[in-house]
């Protein structure tokens, strides 16, 4: 059977869409690449000793209770992305374990209120989930980001650039020279992924005189599958100790470039 008038008319209507949208994704990834290589925000990392941090997301208990206490024998302290908003959750940490954090010398910072996921919240949305978590959290709180879920985009980079000095994606690499501070890079210490390749980069951080970024959620003997074992975490932060970095909070350490940057 031939086709007729409207089928062709449909198709073409069809083939034109495809088409729009596929030069509406390149024009979405043009636009993104040319924001994150140009307009963001960057400072210089160019510490006089490499620099890593080990941080948390979403603030299990776990976290603290084990993940804190191997970072303290060592004398170290680490950076804590906490969700007011997820405190009743089983297995959360609570309001009294965000000033239990602080009081133990560890740094107590922003992942919005509800967890809630960057890319897809309006502007207004975003904006009220960082200021309100921002509230909700104990005095001594930092301003500092995490993306949650790890994602973010040009718009909500831009966003949260008004509002907090880093934020913090979830994209492997060592922070480095040019650096945009509201797309810092990161990498997962997940137990079930194995730790090689963080021990790797330690190296390379020490050789390159970087800014290493390490995060992970749980700590625990039968960890979540983005979650570390106690033993994991502390052959990772033993590696960078024995690196000669700087094992420091994400304030900290953005206090320390930011006075090398001065300097």
């Amino acid at each position: 059977m031939q086709p007729t008038m409207r089928d062709d008319g449909a198709a073409a209507r069809a083939a034109r869409g495809t088409r729009r949208r596929r030069t509406g994704g390149v024009i979405g990834r043009l636009r993104a690449l040319i924001y994150r290589g140009l307009l963001k925000r960057r400072v210089t990392v160019a510490p006089a000793r490499p620099i890593v941090s080990f941080t948390f997301d979403d603030f299990p208990a776990s976290a603290l209770d084990v993940g804190g206490a191997i970072l303290e024998s060592r004398g170290v302290r680490g950076t804590y992305y906490a969700c007011a908003g997820l405190t009743e959750r089983p297995g959360h940490a609570d309001l009294d374990d965000f000033r239990r954090c602080l009081e133990r010398g560890h740094e107590l910072a922003d992942h919005s209120f509800t967890h809630v996921h960057c890319r897809e919240a309006a502007t207004p949305e975003l904006i009220d989930q960082i200021l309100r978590n921002r509230a909700a959290l104990p005095e001594g709180a930092s301003a500092h980001f995490a993306y949650p879920f790890g994602a973010s985009d040009p718009r909500s980079e831009q966003v949260v650039a008004r509002l907090a000095p880093t934020a913090r994606a979830a994209v492997p690499g060592i922070n480095v020279g040019r650096v945009p501070a509201h797309w810092l890079r990161a990498n997962e210490l997940y137990s079930a992924k194995g730790i090689d390749g963080l021990r790797a980069l330690i190296e390379e951080n020490a050789r390159r005189r970087g800014w290493m970024i390490v995060f992970t959620h749980d700590v625990s003997e039968t960890p979540g599958p983005h979650g570390c074992t106690p033993a994991d975490l502390a052959a990772v932060l033993d590696a960078a100790l024995a690196s000669g970095a700087e094992v420091l909070t994400v304030d900290a350490a953005w206090r320390r470039i930011r006075g090398a940057r001065a300097g």
